[in-house]
C-alpha cells in the first residue's frame, strides 16, 4: 500500500511539475492539500461547468484562531469563473458554504477543506496545531439550533442544510450561536 501511495505521489508530482498540487499523506484514506483546488479532482469531486441542481443547500462556518474570526475566502471552489465544485463560496457571502450538487452524494467538511487547500484533522486546522497550550474544538449547531461537540474526525462531519459549524483554535471565549441570516439562500 505504501509503495502504491509513493508511486501515486511521484506520478502526480511529475504530471504537475511539482508545483500545482501539494499533498501530505494523512492517516486514513484522505489526502491533505496545501493549495486551493485549480480544477483538479479533489476527494473524488470534479470541477463542473455549472452548479448542480439535485442538491442545493447551505451551511455556515465560524472559524476562530486566538479569538479572531478567520474568513473563508470568496470564490473558494470556483476556478476562474470556468468551473466550480459542488462545494464552494460566492463573492460577498463570507463563510457561507454552498452545496450545489448534480447528485445525492453526501458531502463532508473535509471535502471542502480539500478544495480550499487547508489541513483539517482532530488536532490541526490549517497551520494551527493543538497542544497543551492551544486547544482545538469543533462544534456543530443543527438547523433546529442544538449545539453538539464533534468528538470524531472533523473531516467526516457531513454537511446539512442551515447547519452552523464552529472551528475554535485557542478561542475558549467564543459564544456559540446559530447563523440565522440565510435570507434567500
Amino acid at each position: 500500500m505504501l509503495v502504491l501511495l509513493v508511486a501515486f505521489f511521484l506520478v502526480l508530482h511529475a504530471m504537475t511539475g511539482g508545483s500545482s498540487t501539494s499533498l501530505v499523506i494523512r492517516k486514513g484514506s484522505h489526502l491533505q492539500y496545501t493549495t486551493p483546488a485549480n480544477g483538479d479532482v479533489r476527494e473524488g469531486l470534479n470541477c463542473l461547468g455549472s452548479e448542480g441542481a439535485v442538491q442545493h443547500f447551505h451551511a455556515y462556518i465560524y472559524y476562530y484562531v486566538d479569538g479572531k474570526q478567520v474568513s473563508v475566502p470568496d470564490n473558494t471552489g470556483i476556478v476562474n469563473n470556468q468551473c466550480l465544485y459542488a462545494l464552494h463560496t460566492h463573492q460577498g457571502e463570507p463563510n457561507i458554504i454552498h452545496i450545489e450538487s448534480p447528485n445525492q452524494d453526501p458531502y463532508y467538511l473535509g471535502d471542502f477543506f480539500a478544495i480550499w487547500g487547508q489541513y483539517l484533522g482532530p488536532t490541526q486546522v490549517g497551520d494551527h496545531r493543538a497542544d497543551a497550550k492551544n486547544k482545538l474544538e469543533y462544534w456543530v449547531i443543527n438547523q433546529g439550533g442544538k449545539p453538539q461537540k464533534v468528538t470524531g474526525d472533523p473531516w467526516d462531519l457531513q454537511f446539512q442544510s442551515h447547519q452552523t459549524i464552529y472551528i475554535l483554535y485557542n478561542s475558549p471565549r467564543v459564544q456559540l450561536k446559530p447563523y440565522t441570516n440565510w435570507g434567500d439562500l
